[in-house]
């Protein structure tokens, strides 16, 4: 391995240089990806880098990589790659990762790393061919993740469209036969209800009055759980209290959402195997719905709906922190179709909600692999000099 590995510095690899500013007001619609710290932001009409770029946080973010396929404009906050120096840049965008940027910081209060102290650094670093064959290894796990992903925001705009159809245009099956009649809320359809979101029938309020563990970290937990579950947006921490100061609730299929205004949305959904009696444990911060699979999909599509996103901000209150509190959710009215009208909507979407979980699941399976192997290839611990592997897209 040694012949093929040099042991140089960073900034004989490769020369950072710091992003550019731009305020808001400068900004004009475009399709040029605009690159913080914490990713791309927004979109700008001018780019100011070439692609392929590979940028990293200065403040805010550390140690962050991100591999950019497309022009781009980099912020003041971030650090790009200049000059490549003949590597692949898919290579060091990897490669990047595993380096400790965190131990570079040097803005005292502010967390930020500077440019010049990383460019001494010592690294090592293997030949251009090998560094093709290690990104196109770690890079065909990130295609399959975007893939999934791609898949993921297909069929849940499929569902979405469904339901607003349905219950919000009111063209649902057979609705010809359906007169439309006078309701607090408009006119619906003859049979339907107005009634609390949090009193409806279908939906089982899950109450939250957990304090979050002392590492202070916002979370929604479940005991019994080995190890950490990421499911779509949200995240599972592993809960550290002990069970007689948690509240404990029996999950089938839950929703969770963060109760703060400014940060409001649908954290995601959980399946939890009935059988196994598990228990989920709320943060404070938080708040949750669980029904019965047969009605899940009315239960997610309803709760992640405009009305209900729109009447949220109405009923928020606090006097520092506007946040949605149990009375504000018993104000929350929607309206409510007939038990055989939600059971036909859940029957459809339910199997694109159980495909979407898969595909995460499959994510979270791919993530960890990828990230479990990316130390090991950087450092050349697993050697991939003899294997055939095909890199002719990868040449910079």
């Amino acid at each position: 391995m040694k012949s093929k590995w040099n042991s140089c510095q960073l900034g004989d690899v490769l020369e950072l240089k710091r992003g550019y500013d731009l305020p808001n007001r400068h900004r004009e619609d475009g399709e040029i990806p605009i690159i913080s710290s914490s990713g791309i932001t927004g979109y700008h009409s001018e780019a100011k880098v070439s692609a392929p770029g590979v940028v990293t946080g200065r403040y805010g973010t550390l140690g962050k990589v991100f591999f950019i396929n497309q022009d781009f404009w980099p912020l003041n906050t971030t650090l790009y790659v200049k000059d490549f120096k003949g590597n692949d840049p898919l290579f060091l965008s990897y490669f990047l990762k595993t380096l400790n940027f965190s131990n570079q910081n040097v803005a005292g209060a502010v967390p930020g790393v500077n440019r010049n102290y990383l460019h001494i650094m010592d690294v090592t670093i293997p030949e251009i061919q090998l560094q093709q064959k290690i990104a196109s290894i770690l890079s065909t796990y990130d295609d399959l993740i975007e893939n999934n992903t791609r898949r993921i925001k297909i069929l849940e705009e499929m569902a979405q469209r469904i339901y607003r159809e349905w219950f919000v245009h009111f063209r649902f099956p057979d609705h010809e036969k359906v007169k439309m009649v006078e309701s607090e809320l408009g006119m619906i359809p003859d049979g339907w209800e107005v009634e609390s979101i949090n009193e409806i029938k279908y939906f089982n309020f899950i109450n939250a009055n957990v304090t979050p563990y002392e590492d202070k970290k916002e979370y929604f937990a479940t005991a019994n759980i080995e190890g950490t579950k990421i499911i779509k947006q949200g995240i599972w921490y592993e809960h550290k209290n002990k069970p007689s100061r948690a509240q404990k609730q029996p999950v089938i299929f839950s929703v969770w959402f963060a109760r703060m205004k400014d940060t409001f949305k649908v954290l995601g959904f959980s399946e939890i195997n009935k059988n196994l009696a598990e228990k989920s444990i709320l943060s404070s911060g938080f708040a949750g719905f669980k029904s019965e699979k047969d009605v899940f999909g009315f239960l997610y599509y309803t709760i992640n709906s405009e009305h209900f996103h729109i009447l949220k901000d109405i009923y928020c209150t606090g006097a520092t922190q506007m946040s949605l509190t149990n009375e504000g959710l018993k104000k929350i009215n929607t309206i409510v179709p007939p038990e055989n009208l939600i059971h036909k909507f859940s029957s459809t979407v339910n199997p694109m909600i159980d495909t979407c979980l898969l595909l995460e699941k499959s994510n979270q399976n791919l993530r960890q692999t990828r990230d479990l192997l990316l130390p090991k290839l950087i450092s050349g611990k697993i050697d991939v000099e003899d294997l055939d592997i095909d890199t002719g897209e990868l040449v910079a």
